[in-house]
């Protein structure tokens, strides 16, 4: 008789799963490759941690002459018990046990990382040797949800290689032309060197210094333009310590329509997030766009956005705070900049003032509103007239203008945060 209380592992259908990953969970196959580069990048991590070696991931795409696509670094490798654990077991994120690292080390945080691969092709294999010691081995998984893990006769350095030959429904994915873009696109600013073989012979780094974070001024700027596609009014740095974030915002140049929401750029450890990230600046920042890369916010199981957990908050507000001081000291030390700043983003600082006193005090004679008199600057509207009236809505400012007395204002306070502006007069 079996006892029927005793415990049983859940049976996982493969397929089913990387269903669920290609439909629900990653955006779209193009993430294979950001997914193969964070491994790489971990591998690297865990090798610096080891000997102090690594540092260089290279990736062949699939050629007239090849089809087959190969990602190879020089990280730290795996055995073949290693092997067995981190990819035989879906879900699993285990890299920070065996590598014995801390979690900030480590940009694959759940597991399923690999199995974007599927995505694209049928048949994964993976090769690797370890700084540890002991021989190669090989890895091949299935679809199907089988794998083989045998050693591996060839000769191999200390890293790993993972091979993929595509479906000829994806094979465009593992060109060299998406290649390339992709790899620029997850991976340009990446701390490691990342190569890419070309078709005719030879190879071309993607890699960079990140712009957003050294001191050329020039670089800056220009990396400014191609973002916003102008001329930015200013470049705001920010750093947030407590979250290991770090960027700058560019103040626009123009006045985004109201109905904009918010498109900062955000990598992790250089690894390209999201370029859409619509919750990590404050609301009423609407005129900045931010770039910033993270050692310590948490992306969510996709990696294509941010956790909203007690890091983004802290860092949200702190960003705010940068925006805030930057402001303060165009009034005080740049009053020409500052009106330029003003009359392209009014809106935006109108809603700021509300609940900003001590930016109230700065800004505000600086705003300007709709009044009999014609548009004034709330500074020479409180200088000319001592008494100072106003009018709720715009048909209420229409039908009284006319009976307003001479030598008296009236101020239109029907626009947006007109009249709270108004009422913060006597303050």
């Amino acid at each position: 008789m079996t006892d029927s209380s005793a415990a049983h592992q859940f049976q996982v259908d493969l397929r089913g799963v990387i269903d669920l990953l290609s439909r629900h969970i990653y955006s779209s196959p193009r993430v294979f490759l950001r997914e193969l580069l964070q491994n790489a990048v971990d591998a690297i991590a865990a090798r610096r941690a080891l000997d102090g070696g690594g540092g260089r991931i290279r990736i062949t795409p699939v050629s007239a002459a090849s089809d087959e696509f190969v990602l190879r670094d020089d990280g730290i490798g795996l055995t073949e018990a290693e092997v067995a654990d981190l990819l035989a077991t879906v879900g699993r994120s285990s890299k920070r046990d065996i590598f014995d690292l801390p979690r900030g080390d480590f940009l694959g945080q759940f597991g399923i990382g690999m199995l974007s691969c599927f995505m694209v092709c049928d048949t994964i294999v993976i090769r690797s040797r370890s700084a540890a010691g002991g021989g190669a081995v090989e890895w091949t998984g299935h679809a199907d949800g089988t794998f083989t893990v045998s050693p591996y006769a060839g000769d191999l350095p200390v890293g790993t290689s993972v091979h993929l030959t595509p479906r000829a429904d994806t094979r465009s994915l593992l060109e060299t032309s998406t290649v390339l873009d992709l790899a620029e696109t997850f991976g340009r600013y990446l701390p490691h060197t990342v190569v890419v073989d070309l078709p005719g012979g030879g190879e071309t780094t993607v890699t960079e210094p990140a712009p957003f974070l050294g001191d050329d001024l020039e670089r800056l700027l220009a990396y400014g333009r191609e973002l916003i596609g102008a001329e930015p009014l200013d470049a705001i740095p920010l750093h947030v310590p407590g979250t290991q974030t770090r960027g700058v915002a560019f103040v626009l140049p123009f006045a985004p329509p109201s109905t904009a929401r918010q498109s900062t750029r955000v990598y992790l450890r250089r690894m390209l997030l999201t370029e859409r990230a619509d919750d990590l600046l404050p609301a009423w920042a609407f005129f900045a766009r931010a770039v910033v890369d993270s050692g310590s916010l948490h992306p969510t199981a996709s990696r294509e956005s941010l956790v909203d957990d007690d890091a983004l908050e802290q860092t949200r507000q702190e960003i705010g705070e940068a925006i805030r001081r930057w402001i303060l000291e165009l009034a005080l030390q740049d009053p020409v900049r500052l009106s330029q700043f003003v009359s392209i983003h009014e809106v935006a600082l109108k809603s700021l003032v509300r609940h900003d006193d001590e930016l109230a005090r700065f800004i505000v004679r600086w705003l300007s509103v709709e009044t009999t008199a014609g548009r004034l600057r709330i500074e020479e509207l409180a200088r000319r007239f001592p008494v100072v009236r106003y009018a709720e809505t715009v048909d209420e400012f229409r039908q009284v203008a006319s009976m307003t007395a001479s030598g008296g204002v009236l101020v239109n306070g029907g626009y947006l945060y007109d009249a709270d502006l108004v009422r913060r007069i006597p303050e």
